[in-house]
């Protein structure tokens, strides 16, 4: 048996995770190096693929379906203009799509992670998930 990815052990709640929502198969929770507040990563629960490229189209669109769920949660709940999505894939061998809440002026050129306290991410996984 494969060791777990922290993504996994988060799902399991083997390890700690300010989760935003949830179904059978994906989670979502707030990122501990947020590029904006809110920032959510969205994962299946079982690490089927490290590539979003490489799932199946059934694995693909479920997937991408849960993300927009998320996003219009966060765009209820966030002060933002829009919710970015970005796939990297490079972080961690599990796929997983970063939502990130921005206002105008977000781009590439802003992107600098934060480092907020755990105090302060449990203040925004309180005001989206209430």
């Amino acid at each position: 048996m494969s060791e777990l990815s922290i993504f996994e052990k988060i799902s399991q709640r083997l390890l700690p995770g300010l989760i935003i929502d949830e179904n059978d198969t994906h989670i979502a929770f707030l990122t501990i190096g947020p590029l904006a507040k809110g920032h959510t990563l969205v994962v299946p629960k079982s690490n089927i693929s490290d590539y979003l490229f490489s799932l199946e189209d059934k694995a693909y669109t479920e997937l991408l379906l849960f993300a927009k769920q998320v996003a219009k949660k966060l765009e209820s709940k966030v002060d933002c203009q829009k919710v970015a999505m970005m796939v990297i894939g490079e972080e961690v061998p599990h796929v997983h799509i970063h939502l990130v809440p921005f206002q105008t002026g977000f781009g590439f050129e802003n992107l600098k992670v934060q480092s907020p306290s755990m105090d302060e991410l449990k203040q925004i996984h309180n005001q989206i998930i209430n």
